[in-house]
């Protein structure tokens, strides 16, 4: 089949352009109008499938407590949204409930044949700062350990690409230490870290921020704070769920400034409202109030996470925080790859 469109993005740059595709893969590109086009696209938008690096669940099912019947219904619907890979993100939760979800998404991802491709996991939690810990239970949180940590990566079969966690409550940086020489990669979530901390991290593989300004101390000019050293330190990678609740979009424009086209992060954060009308939902151990901008309050009014999709994420960014194009593509594909080390993901060729 051949496919064509005059904006289609190769080389980071849109352009018209002819995919000549065989089943399910791309296997060449030609100049735009040089063989006949089975579809014409027309104007548009042909993109990598985006990889979303930090959902947690879909249509009442959290990850932490995963079923293999509402995993499949949540890697078959992710396609229609356009993210074709993603990481299964757990939160802070009984080590029980997270060794057992990890063991039966592990068993999946070496079966599954159909819907958006699990690339592995990421932790967000139990290793967190209670100051910071957003909706998250106090309770269930952990001091960073590299024992608890093993246990966790025993059932996920190795497959933690990406653990965020509070560096700050990481005594000699231990726990960062380990999942560097693991080739897990690290994320300074709900945390307070402050910036001379995470540069000794990175030193240790410490690479990106966890959904940026949300669930960490914030800017002062007098202290620039764990989200003041997302905008200071280039070469990080910062997470941005880009729904304009949960971070302002003039905010939203000022981070994306700050790290350019090739390390700003789109995720969602959708938890298990994800596909569930507007109005109150009650779960297992909270209730949760979907509002008319898709982002999921507990009762005291605190954000818990969103229902909203990766497609409508892109064209806010673009169109109310006018955040050029270009970089919100490189946000959902070729960033969140580079991050995780995945180099045949994140463009078209």
């Amino acid at each position: 089949m051949i496919l064509q469109s005059t904006r289609v993005y190769l080389n980071g740059v849109l352009k018209p352009a002819q995919l000549e595709i065989q089943g399910e893969k791309i296997v060449k590109i030609h100049p735009y109008g040089k063989l006949n086009a089975d579809v014409d696209a027309k104007d548009h938008l042909i993109l990598p499938g985006f990889i979303d690096i930090h959902c947690h669940g879909y249509q009442g099912m959290n990850a932490n407590k995963a079923d293999k019947e509402g995993m499949l219904k949540w890697m078959k619907a992710l396609p229609e949204e356009g993210v074709t890979s993603f990481l299964v993100t757990t939160s802070t939760a009984l080590m029980e409930d997270l060794n057992a979800s990890l063991k039966l998404c592990a068993d999946l991802m070496k079966t599954q044949k159909e819907g958006a491709r699990i690339l592995g996991f990421h932790l967000e939690g139990p290793f967190l700062a209670e100051k910071h810990k957003g909706a998250q239970r106090a309770d269930w949180l952990q001091k960073p350990s590299v024992e608890l940590f093993k246990q966790l990566e025993e059932s996920s079969d190795h497959q933690i690409k990406l653990l965020s966690l509070a560096i700050e409550n990481d005594d000699n940086l231990d726990l960062v230490k380990y999942c560097h020489k693991q080739g897990v990669v690290l994320s300074v979530g709900h945390s307070g870290a402050n910036i001379d901390l995470i540069r000794q991290a990175q030193k240790f593989g410490l690479k990106s921020f966890t959904h940026t300004f949300n669930g960490m101390s914030g800017l002062h000019h007098r202290d620039v704070g764990t989200a003041g050293a997302a905008l200071r330190i280039e070469e990080m990678y910062a997470e941005l769920i880009g729904d304009g609740v949960h971070v302002n979009t003039d905010v939203a424009y000022i981070l994306a400034k700050a790290k350019g086209k090739d390390k700003l992060i789109l995720v969602t954060d959708a938890v298990q409202i994800k596909g569930l009308a507007q109005g109150v939902h009650q779960f297992y151990d909270r209730k949760i109030t979907i509002d008319e901008f898709g982002c999921g309050h507990l009762d005291d009014g605190r954000l818990a996470g969103s229902s909203n999709k990766m497609n409508s994420l892109m064209k806010n960014c673009v169109q109310k925080a006018h955040i050029d194009l270009e970089t919100m593509i490189n946000a959902s594909s070729a960033n969140p790859a580079k991050l995780l080390g995945f180099d045949s993901k994140g463009h078209l060729e």
